[in-house]
């Protein structure tokens, strides 16, 4: 896919190597330094061997200014850096599998700081979610913004034919990324929130081939375009939708699908767990995700079981589905620019998160192609360490508006 860069302003990447480099002689911030210790949390199942080849990226979370240290041969970083707030993320690749995590807000003030970093190792998905459109759009030519078109794009990422039937899409709580988080950092399952939905289909119904995408729309299945040039037109007979005006009954969001959507491409609400009359996402940090229940056990089976939809601490109303981590498929978690944001998905479903500049700019977050492996597979093969920050970027325009 053809990457397009429009206005953007200049990022500044300085690659500091650890042990190689110091900010002795013309440094500017020579009297303002203070070393930063990372002590990371290795799985046990991690070879030792490893750590040694690791890298810490190290991102200032005000300013657009990231640094790279590479691990001492124990796998623990250090590194002088002036003072600010800093996003630690880790990704490393091996075997087949990703080891990754990170850690956010590490506050470097007037003293040496240590910080630990916890790591988990994850494999690669089947399907991946390729495009996340849910920050919505201008008006143009009329004034105001727009934010009833949010889709995502999921991809076949394996060389074999995966099938959609009983894929489930849901959503993580809290709604946002700077939201109270009641949730631990570290769980075995992701609190889903508002709805399950659900594809149909009898198992080989609807099947995706090695490098093919899937359309589901989340609002308005209709083609926005004709009034809204920078919206999308999303009235499309292969794309699957997210409608049921019995439990979503808010027009606004949820107007009756186009004429050329499908029946069988309509999902089913599993469940709903909150009041809302529309199911939406969030325009500004939402975390998505896509899971499928093991052999043997339905979502509707599962949903009945004692334990499995409960009650949200502090919250009289809203509940939530608790859905096992090792269900997941994939994970995007999503931070808003220079917000205080709180990790929401498991780092062994997303080791870090993407950030997203801002809604109402017809943007997208797209995952990059990993074009050795395309051209050695023949089809498109998306990069996939389970680390957004990493396979991820925002686009300046949708897939969908080209």
């Amino acid at each position: 896919m053809k990457r397009r860069i429009f206005n953007i302003v200049p990022v500044f990447t300085l690659l500091l190597l650890c042990g190689c480099l110091s900010f002795d002689g013309a440094n500017p911030y020579a009297k303002s330094t203070h070393t930063l210790s990372v002590k990371p949390q290795y799985p046990d199942e991690f070879p030792s061997e490893l750590k040694g080849k690791t890298t810490l990226k190290i991102s200032n979370r005000n300013q657009d200014i990231s640094y790279t240290c590479a691990a001492d041969e124990n796998g623990c970083f250090n590194m002088d850096l002036p003072s600010g707030s800093y996003r630690l993320s880790l990704s490393y690749r091996y075997d087949g599998k990703t080891l990754g995590g990170m850690t956010d807000k590490v506050i470097i003030g007037s003293e040496d700081v240590s910080a630990g970093l916890a790591l988990n190792i994850s494999l690669s998905g089947e399907i991946v979610f390729k495009e996340i459109y849910s920050g919505g759009c201008t008006k143009y030519p009329e004034k105001g913004n727009y934010q009833f078109d949010a889709y995502v794009i999921v991809h076949n990422n394996t060389d074999e034919v995966q099938y959609l039937d009983s894929l489930c899409f849901a959503a993580s709580d809290p709604y946002r990324s700077i939201a109270t988080n009641v949730w631990e950092d570290e769980r075995d399952y992701i609190p889903a929130i508002q709805a399950v939905w659900q594809i149909g289909g009898d198992g080989r119904t609807f099947p995706l081939k090695p490098g093919e995408d899937a359309v589901i729309v989340v609002l308005g299945a209709i083609d926005h375009k004709a009034k809204y040039p920078e919206s999308v037109n999303l009235n499309n007979s292969s794309y699957f939708v997210c409608y049921n005006n019995s439990f979503f009954d808010n027009p606004k969001y949820h107007p009756a699908p186009g004429d050329q959507i499908r029946q069988d491409h309509i999902l089913n609400v599993v469940i709903k767990v909150g009041e809302a009359s529309a199911y939406a996402i969030s325009i500004q940090s939402p975390a998505l995700f896509i899971f499928k229940t093991p052999k043997g056990l339905t979502i509707q089976d599962y949903i009945l079981q004692e334990g499995t939809v409960i009650q949200k601490p502090g919250s009289a109303k809203d509940r939530i589905v608790k859905v096992p981590n090792k269900w997941v498929l994939d994970g995007v978690e999503v931070f808003e620019k220079n917000g205080n944001n709180k990790k929401r998905l498991s780092s062994e479903i997303d080791a870090s998160a993407v950030v997203f500049s801002g809604p109402f700019q017809g943007h997208s977050l797209f995952r990059k192609t990993d074009e050795s492996a395309s051209e050695m597979m023949g089809f498109e093969v998306l990069q996939d360490t389970n680390n957004s920050s990493e396979d991820m970027y925002e686009r300046e325009k949708q897939s969908l508006n080209e």
